[in-house]
């Protein structure tokens, strides 16, 4: 089980003015939902040599709805490549609520099937391989489907600037591969000469297959070092006691070495807008406990509302977390010529803590140290939180970050 790094307290402010408001994206706000089944997307060559038809469910908020286009999630169910469909329950609650909060949804099914091309006691067994290219099957029909719903967005309503994928599982790993895997770093275990290119041939040509960010459910990657400065966000989720896809590289899970936490590390070197949301005590799939899941979804779509076009400033896509770079040179700087007590009680935020410069005098306590800078917001502390709290042994942290 992870340890914390600091034995702190994090309070979590918001406007007086709108704790009860409901938002758009983050609420569910719209308690009825359209559905349309079986729609066919596309059509692929699966192990068994024959064309297999690829079908997927979309879900949108009701008829009521005046929003033209609108954000769209695709799920990708997990099973281990194997088993297991778009019907399932996880995908339910993932896709429902998401139409409930005002998105469009998706579910699809995919090319299931894992080849034997290796031996275990003379007899044909399953080898890292197999499940890579099994993986590699699964991606080629995601990105068909990014790619249909391109072709269609006016059908359905789609902002196609705002196109994001999460999966539970195998599907996050294959989520994870459509999204941070390259044609070159496709591993050479793979017979791309039988399954063809990284973008395949599942469907819908001549259409774009990228996504705008990723929200992984206890899925790993191959390769970390896919992920690179300048792709797209990254969300994190998993159990800490999962014993099939570890969060952390401590076990694989057929080749699948980096679990979520790695890669949140990762995106965090990178300065790659990102999160993570741990379970103690909690296996794989959350143990399949809906009020888990259901608490998982309430932070998948917290984090993701931050990430839409519609809340995010021209600097942020611009510098990102970067821009504050000298702030916090600055208080690097502080910290070398200073001295703390223990016990300290950090303040960290954006500007309503930066301008508040009489907050020991008005709090009546001399440990307290203001750490506030610019108009930051939670991707910037998350990023920076290592060089703002380690030169500090605090007893509590207050943070505030806009409204």
């Amino acid at each position: 089980m992870m340890k914390q790094k600091w034995n702190v307290l994090f309070i979590l402010l918001l406007a007086a003015g709108s704790l009860n408001a409901q938002k758009r994206f983050k609420d569910e706000i719209f308690p009825a939902i359209d559905s349309v089944t079986d729609i066919q997307y596309g059509e692929a060559e699966n192990i068994k040599g024959k064309q297999e038809k690829l079908l997927l469910d979309v879900f949108s908020p009701a008829g009521t709805d005046t929003l033209k286009y609108r954000p769209l999630v695709i799920f990708i169910h997990g099973g281990g490549f194997q088993n297991n469909s778009k019907t399932g329950s996880y995908s339910s609650i993932v896709c429902r609520g998401f139409a409930r909060r005002g998105y469009v949804s998706a579910t699809i099914d995919y090319r299931l099937g894992v080849e034997k091309s290796g031996f275990d006691s003379g007899k044909p067994a399953k080898t890292n391989t197999d499940y890579w290219e099994a993986m590699y099957r699964a991606q080629q029909d995601g990105k068909a489907a990014v790619r249909f719903f391109r072709r269609y967005y006016e059908k359905y309503g789609i902002d196609t600037s705002q196109i994001f994928i999460t999966g539970s599982s195998a599907g996050s790993m294959t989520c994870l591969a459509m999204a941070y895997m390259d044609e070159d770093e496709v591993p050479a275990a793979i017979n791309k000469e039988k399954w063809g290119t990284l973008e395949g041939n599942s469907g819908n040509s001549g259409y774009s297959s990228k996504v705008h960010g990723v929200i992984n459910a206890w899925g790993a990657l191959i390769d970390y070092h896919w992920i690179k400065a300048g792709d797209v966000p990254l969300f994190n989720t998993s159990g800490l006691n999962d014993k099939t896809v570890p969060y952390d590289s401590s076990d694989d899970y057929r080749g699948f070495k980096y679990g979520g936490y790695i890669l949140y590390q990762r995106c965090l070197e990178l300065g790659i807008s990102t999160g993570w949301r741990p379970f103690e005590n909690t296996g794989h799939t959350l143990d399949n406990n809906k009020t888990k899941q259901d608490s998982c979804l309430r932070s998948m779509a917290d984090w993701l509302y931050t990430q839409l076009k519609y809340h995010r400033s021209a600097k942020d896509k611009g510098e990102g977390v970067f821009r504050w770079e000298d702030d916090i040179r600055a208080f690097d700087q502080q910290n070398m010529v200073s001295r703390y007590t223990a016990g300290t009680i950090l303040f960290i935020g954006s500007s309503y803590i930066r301008f508040w410069t009489t907050l020991p005098d008005d709090l009546k306590n001399t440990r307290i140290v203001n750490r506030g800078f610019g108009g930051s917001n939670l991707r910037d502390v998350a990023y920076y939180i290592d060089r703002i709290i380690s030169p500090f042994d605090p007893k509590a942290i207050f943070l505030y970050v806009g409204n």
